[in-house]
């Protein structure tokens, strides 16, 4: 989710530029407040069932650790792809 100000004028050239391979949605302080996020960056590997399977918090993310988290996942569920 990103809070930035600018909308998706300010977030488009970024993620064209970056090439993020991952889904992003738009949000704002209130959005925050229903999740309980109280700093930037938080990232959250969610499971096929919608539910946190692990979260980052205020921080960047390991990539090792991230990477044997999906591991784990996808073990679980061999047949379903995560996108």
């Amino acid at each position: 989710m990103s809070v930035d100000e600018g909308g998706w004028g300010a977030l488009k050239p970024f993620l064209s530029a970056n090439r993020v391979p991952y889904r992003i949605v738009l949000g704002n302080d209130s959005t925050m407040g229903r999740f309980g996020l109280k700093s930037l960056p938080d990232t959250f590997l969610i499971d096929t069932k919608g539910r946190v399977a692990a979260a980052y918090i205020a921080g960047v993310v390991n990539r090792e650790d991230i990477e044997q988290n999906i591991k784990a996942l996808l073990a679980k569920h061999p047949r379903r792809v995560l996108r």
